[in-house]
């Protein structure tokens, strides 16, 4: 079988979105002949990496749009705006790959609201797995401070995609879509007939699942780390606030803010003013490569997202066995489930941060509990979110685009 690959973004070692293309390129190589396009800026760090890469490669196909749009990029077009043409050069310039493959499947970016420009090509599509179709509960804008009107118009957007002829041709015209979590995946089945299957985007290298919970050795202070980007909907202040209520009831945790972003020094202002400054350290933006090595120094990973497709994160957490304290919705209800994590559903901000509180405090006043949810969750990750798991289910998905 050959497939072609659309991923725009697609870089080994980056995290995030640009790893899961590079890793679904690596994984879908070792069932059939993979040819990936994807921008040329990511060029030098594959090549790199293939090098040393002893399993089945994929082939790369590089393109970038001419330098006056790299300029509008960044000063007019956005990042959004220079993909939107990406796209549409890519289908234009690619044509005839097409036609030399079995099927096309777009990868990343995977948000809903630009799911490539591949209707009308004729080859079966896969588009997916999609994310973006979340929208923050209501009840938590307030949160997002100055934000909150950019997300009420994106709750909006997500809410009329289906008005949007371009939109519904690329949902329709797909032989298969997949969504990353359930919120997607009704938002796609209202233009679609056929049912849109749940798959996690991103998934987890059993290689890299080295630690044991049982094998951590107890401290005294528990440390309890969140990581990720400082900005509105990843929610560090709803982190903030509940630790500063579970300090009230506990002396012996301190809270690890690992991220850089627009919202950092707000939120040092609001560690002061909660009186936990002295219990909370900001690391800043942490490298990739250190990311492991400071989950296994903490006792607990928390989790915090208002607006997230998944949490990749909270994967490689579980990964470390480290016991996970995540709000239950959106991605993290196909990733956790009461018996592998602290699930707090987002109710009110009072009602969440009280049981975001309790959470943690249950965790640091008993070990077992914090060992037990932390080998569960490890077991859940190996047993259900491997990349080699994921490309063996897209493959199954591949076939059902071919059969139609």
């Amino acid at each position: 079988m050959k497939a072609l690959l659309s991923a725009y973004a697609c870089e080994p070692g980056k995290g995030s979105e640009p790893e899961v293309g590079w890793r679904v390129a690596l994984e879908m190589a070792n069932h059939c002949d993979v040819t990936v396009i994807t921008r040329r800026n990511n060029r030098e760090p594959i090549e790199n990496e293939l090098r040393d890469h002893n399993g089945a490669k994929p082939t790369f196909l590089y393109y970038d749009l001419p330098k006056l749009f790299l300029w509008l990029k960044r000063h007019c077009i956005g990042a959004s705006g220079y993909y939107i043409l990406w796209q549409i050069a890519v289908r234009i310039k690619f044509s005839n790959n097409t036609k030399q493959h079995d099927l096309v499947h777009h990868v990343t970016f995977n948000g809903i609201q630009l799911p490539g420009f591949w209707f009308g090509v004729s080859r079966p599509v896969v588009l997916g797995s999609l994310g973006g179709g979340m929208t923050c509960p209501t009840a938590f804008l307030p949160l997002f401070g100055k934000s909150a009107k950019f997300e009420r118009f994106r709750t909006g957007l997500i809410a009329s995609l289906r008005y949007m002829p371009w939109w519904r041709a690329s949902i329709r015209g797909a032989s298969v879509v997949l969504a990353a979590n359930q919120e997607t995946a009704d938002v796609v089945q209202r233009v679609r007939s056929e049912p849109v299957p749940v798959l996690l985007e991103t998934a987890i290298s059993k290689n890299t699942v080295l630690a044991k919970a049982s094998e951590k050795l107890p401290k005294q202070t528990f440390r309890i780390l969140w990581l990720g980007s400082l900005i509105p909907r990843k929610a560090a202040n709803l982190a903030l606030l509940s630790f500063a209520e579970a300090c009230l009831e506990v002396s012996n945790i301190e809270l690890i803010i690992a991220g850089g972003g627009s919202q950092e020094a707000s939120l040092r202002d609001l560690a002061c003013k909660l009186g936990v400054a002295e219990r909370v350290h900001f690391l800043g933006k942490v490298p990739k490569d250190r990311v492991n090595s400071l989950m296994d120094e903490c006792d607990a990973f928390f989790f915090t997202s208002l607006r997230d497709t998944s949490g990749n994160v909270v994967l490689e957490a579980m990964s470390r066995a480290l016991p996970v304290i995540v709000l239950w919705h959106q991605g993290m209800k196909h990733i956790c489930n009461q018996e592998t994590a602290m699930c707090v559903s987002p109710t009110t901000i009072d009602e969440t941060v009280k049981g975001l509180a309790e959470a943690m405090m249950a965790l640091s006043g008993d070990r077992e509990l914090a060992t037990k949810l932390g080998e569960a969750g490890l077991k859940r990750v190996v047993e259900h979110f491997s990349w080699s798991n994921y490309s063996m289910k897209m493959m199954e998905f591949y076939r059902m685009a071919l059969a139609k």
